[in-house]
């Protein structure tokens, strides 16, 4: 992560692009309760991993609070880093998810 977003400067040296004085500088509001009139109401996929604590159990209710018809999935033996920790446990919650929730995909014919 950190190599894909170095640059050179005007003067050759390298520098993050990554505006981290903005995220400092915001991370109250980032991790802030969402703002809003009311709950999103439409189906919602929210994948964790067991050994991060970016989702904790702590903070489901406020989350099924503005996410009623959320679908939590917790991959086993995986960080904040889901889809590198756990490749084809995240593609197959999310495959699950779309399918689910796909009203516009053809019914299959047996093919």
């Amino acid at each position: 992560f950190l190599a894909t977003n170095l640059v050179k400067d005007a003067d050759g040296a390298m520098a993050l692009r990554v505006g981290l004085d903005e995220i400092r500088n915001g991370y109250e509001d980032v991790i802030d309760e969402p703002a809003g009139e009311r709950a999103f109401e439409g189906p919602t996929l929210v994948l964790r991993g067991a050994d991060s604590r970016y989702v904790t159990d702590d903070m489901l209710p406020t989350l099924r609070e503005v996410l009623p018809k959320t679908r939590l999935v917790t991959l086993k033996a995986a960080g904040h880093w889901l889809h590198a920790d756990q490749p084809e446990a995240f593609q197959q919650a999310v495959e699950a998810f779309v399918d689910a929730h796909d009203d516009k995909r053809p019914a299959s014919n047996g093919d």
